[in-house]
């Protein structure tokens, strides 16, 4: 036994030896520098260089340079004993060029970020001054047992357009932004104080959106500001965005501790082209909505109305643990056709949608009980130019109600127009298995109205049923006596 101890004995102070010829020798600095190397390589957005790497039982010095543009330095001392420390971490931006090149945008000058951490793991000083994205900032954090007790903070005229390609984001928008903040909290998570931040002269690039989304946005300057007030484990807030295309504006109280909001928000806009890149595909036109926003992680609910596309709407969703869990949609006469216009697609009539909707079991195949009504006329022009059918105008109604359980269930559909009328009733549908089932029964009073199509004038009327079922394959059945047979 006294041999077995001495063995496991021996063993752990080899290991120690070895732990500590790694980390602490030149030799094992050598083997941390090409492991960092490694790591930087594989992440990094732009080329970094490890030039230094040398940490000792009380001291660390560290160098990272990209071609002598940007140096990145960390060194000071420590104690692991004691467990204080003293360091000085250092970004020095000499050309910020590089990073105009992540997000293809033009960029000049230079920023310097030094940051000083003192004190001991309870009761740790973070000190930071930069002059990044053309600023003047300085911030200073007191972690007292891991838990931040003091937050000042002094941001002025922070360069948006800067920030944003410093972060890898295209610049679509620039401003000032300011930022002045004393926070006192303890460790319970209560606070005192409070921030105030603002973004003046604000302007959306509007060649920089033509040049990426080929639309035109009209010049549209703004103004944003956020007053954050902190009352022990409340944080009331209210955030303004005023622009010349319209306003947004948001109030409301968070439970700190308990991560819990009533929030309510008022959006009001007449160009949503700005937005663009936000949205990530071109739109235009007005909107409006307003709601309230009430809970929190467990179960967050989000109720609202809108005018979207000229229409009523009022909506209801509920989120679980931030995932979607239900919603609720009632829909009154929504221009379809305007909605397809702020998103630029082709208005191949207009219609005029009528929708309710109630949705749930969104992780469990969805279950929803949804009635729709779209009813308008067909556009000649635009049918000619799009899809090369010269049809003449067409007025139209669709009607169609779905009841799914767990995404099991059916649908009866029924669309009626001056040309023809199509009844899919009892549209067996499984979501689970994506295999639908839709007998069908198709009417056409006068094939005379085909020729749009066709190409010749006929005669008399066409009627036939079948069913159309889509599994692995997609099968189709059709009988008619319509054409004598």
């Amino acid at each position: 036994m006294k041999k077995i101890l001495l063995w496991i004995l021996g063993i752990f102070l080899a290991l120690i030896v070895l732990i500590l010829g790694v980390l602490f020798t030149p030799p094992g600095n050598a083997l941390v520098k090409s492991i960092i190397q490694g790591q930087v390589d594989n992440y990094a957005p732009i080329k970094l260089d490890v030039e230094k790497f040398s940490l000792g039982f009380s001291s660390i010095d560290v160098l990272i340079t990209h071609n002598d543009k940007i140096l990145i330095t960390l060194n000071g001392d420590f104690s692991l004993f004691s467990q204080t420390l003293d360091l000085i971490f250092k970004v020095d931006a000499r050309d910020i060029s590089p990073l105009g090149e992540l997000v293809d945008t033009p960029l000049q000058g230079a920023f310097i970020i030094n940051t000083t951490l003192k004190g001991t793991l309870n009761r740790l000083e973070i000190h930071t001054i930069s002059d990044i994205a053309k600023s003047f900032t300085d911030i200073a954090l007191l972690l007292e047992d891991y838990s931040p007790t003091s937050i000042k903070a002094h941001i002025k005229d922070l360069q948006i357009r800067e920030a944003l390609a410093m972060g890898g984001m295209k610049p679509y928008a620039s401003g000032a932004l300011n930022l002045e903040a004393d926070i006192k909290g303890d460790a319970e998570m209560n606070f005192n104080g409070n921030a105030l931040l603002g973004v003046a002269q604000g302007l959306v690039d509007s060649a920089l959106i033509k040049k990426d989304f080929e639309i035109d946005v009209p010049k549209t300057t703004f103004v944003i500001t956020l007053n954050a007030l902190f009352d022990m484990d409340k944080l009331n807030h209210d955030l303004s965005f005023n622009a010349n295309i319209g306003n947004i504006h948001s109030q409301g109280q968070t439970l700190i501790n308990e991560l819990t909001t009533q929030t309510t928000y008022d959006v009001s806009l007449s160009d949503l082209s700005a937005f663009t890149p936000l949205v990530g595909m071109p739109i235009r036109g007005a909107f409006s909505t307003k709601g309230k926003v009430k809970g929190g992680m467990e179960s967050l609910v989000i109720n609202g109305s809108s005018d979207v596309a000229n229409s009523t709407t009022t909506y209801t969703a509920t989120l679980e643990e931030l995932a979607p869990k239900t919603a609720e949609a009632h829909i009154k006469n929504l221009r379809l056709d305007t909605l397809l216009w702020m998103i630029y697609m082709p208005r191949y009539a207009t219609m005029n949608l009528n929708l309710d909707s109630v949705v749930s079991d969104l992780d469990a195949g969805i279950s929803t009980t949804t009635a729709l009504t779209l009813s308008g006329t067909t556009n000649n022009a635009v049918m000619k130019k799009e899809m090369d059918l010269d049809m003449p105008n067409t007025k139209f109604t669709l009607k169609s109600n779905i009841g799914l359980d767990k995404g099991v269930g059916e649908a009866n559909t029924t669309l009626d127009s001056d040309i023809a009328q199509v009844k899919l009733a009892k549209t067996s549908i499984n979501l689970n298995d994506m295999i639908f089932s839709a007998p069908y029964e198709a009417t056409i009073p006068n094939l005379k109205k085909l020729k749009f199509a066709t190409g010749v004038e006929l005669a008399g009327d066409f009627k036939a049923t079948g069913i159309a079922k889509l599994a692995e394959n997609l099968y189709a059945d059709f009988y008619t006596q319509s054409l004598g047979g």
